[in-house]
């Protein structure tokens, strides 16, 4: 889950993506997923590199395996129904083409004219008779950025010995903040990488891309000084191949939700980043 595994995603490895073109593999997103989705040679030696893989997939395929349900019932059983959330489902709702964000890009990447994607991303589906077990552990998800920054309040909650909702135990929630990477340079060097690319990041925390100040938790990129735009030291950040971007700040207790979920309900916080700098919040959305 830490990402120096070898295993990782076609878009980030073209040894990957000549690999799942020549044997016909199926889109690990996409209406024909099965677990021959995931079986992927290695990039590259274990512990040598990072670079973004699927090892959060395979970890959802072992939590279906242990606990003999499906992630869809999983989630809705462990985690949407403690926290009271309805509308988080593998599954889109029937109303999705209308109430779904859309979806740009910038071309060029970062500096370009926004351009609207017609499709699906990364090969997904809307067709909900399409959508079927086994899930990702890594993406496919629908829902609000309400019910998620809801979700993200109760990780945050869990660091409370007696929250109401103990998502995750105390020791568990300080794990998600602690950087697990060695001090590889050459793995630092790859980290710093991904930051640049993902272009909202504090250029100070990569100190020319050696990656001194920034580092990587099961699940959460951390930084680990405070950034000039707000977050704290040792706060945990995503963003996801939709540009769902949060961070959950345990120093200030702050929690923050982007807005490229499936609809945008006022009451969420949304930042337009340009780079690298939160913008002005969409007009009509007010902070929480």
């Amino acid at each position: 889950m830490t990402n120096p595994t070898g295993l990782t995603y076609a878009f980030n490895s073209l040894l990957t993506a000549c690999y799942i073109q020549k044997h016909s593999i199926p889109n690990m997103l996409g209406p024909n997923a099965s677990i021959q989705s995931y079986l992927t040679p290695l990039a590259f030696e274990p512990g040598t590199r990072f670079q973004y893989g699927i090892g959060i997939d395979w970890a959802g395929h072992l939590v279906s395996r242990i606990s003999g349900l499906t992630l869809e019932e999983y989630f809705s059983k462990h985690i949407w129904g403690p926290c009271g959330i309805a509308e988080i489902s593998f599954h889109p709702p029937s109303d999705a083409e209308s109430t779904m964000m859309a979806m740009t890009s910038r071309e060029p990447m970062h500096t370009g004219d926004v351009v609207l994607l017609e499709s699906a991303p990364l090969g997904s589906t809307l067709d909900r008779e399409k959508i079927h077990p086994p899930y990702s552990g890594g993406g496919g998800l629908f829902g609000t950025a309400r019910d998620y920054l809801t979700f993200l309040r109760h990780v945050l909650a869990s660091a409370e010995p007696n929250a109401k909702v103990q998502l995750l135990q105390p020791d568990t929630f300080k794990l998600l903040f602690r950087d697990t990477l060695p001090d590889d340079p050459v793995i630092r060097k790859d980290l710093a990488a991904m930051a640049q690319r993902q272009c909202i990041h504090d250029p100070a925390l990569l100190t020319d891309g050696t990656g001194e100040y920034i580092g990587y938790g099961p699940g959460l990129f951390i930084n680990k000084k405070e950034s000039k735009w707000g977050r704290k030291a040792m706060s945990g950040f995503w963003d996801g191949a939709a540009k769902t971007m949060f961070w959950i700040d345990p120093t200030s207790g702050i929690a923050v939700s982007g807005s490229g979920f499936r609809k945008l309900t006022p009451g969420c916080v949304s930042y337009e980043y340009v780079d690298g700098k939160p913008g002005s919040l969409e007009p009509g959305v007010q902070p929480v």
